[in-house]
């Protein structure tokens, strides 16, 4: 008797636009599935990168800090734009010497602060945020 695995997208452009999380996602249910994989990684490079990067986020999740571009790949922005919200003070840091460092538990608190706000305001091609009135 075989079985078949699957692997069901729920929303392909999510996952076309997020592809570290696809990554990761596949090398996951590949490595659950099939954890023998993990002695012939050496021998498929785009899998031994994609169980690496499995096993990179695995390390991060224990971590008690993340660095500005750990932070910036979590969140989903780019490594600079990550460093000029840090500098504009949207991101929570803290400086040791020259190291910009990023608190877990303040990335959370953050991020659940901004998830407490609701969604930005929707705007209408031609008019003002929905929602809000326009005076005349």
């Amino acid at each position: 008797m075989s079985t078949t695995d699957e692997l069901t997208l729920v929303d392909p452009l999510w996952w076309v636009t997020h592809q570290d999380a696809l990554d990761e996602a596949l090398a996951a249910a590949i490595l659950e599935a099939h954890p023998a994989f993990l002695d012939e990684a050496a021998q498929h490079p785009l899998f031994a990168a994609l169980v690496a990067a499995f096993q990179a986020r695995a390390d991060i999740d224990d971590r008690l800090t993340y660095t500005v571009e750990e932070a910036a790949t979590l969140l989903g922005i780019s490594r600079s734009f990550a460093y000029e919200a840090v500098a504009r003070g949207e991101i929570p840091n803290l400086r040791m010497g020259r190291r910009i460092l990023v608190p877990k538990a303040a990335l959370e608190r953050f991020l659940a602060a901004a998830g407490d706000q609701g969604p930005p305001a929707r705007r209408d091609d031609d008019g003002p945020p929905s929602g809000s009135s326009d005076p005349e």
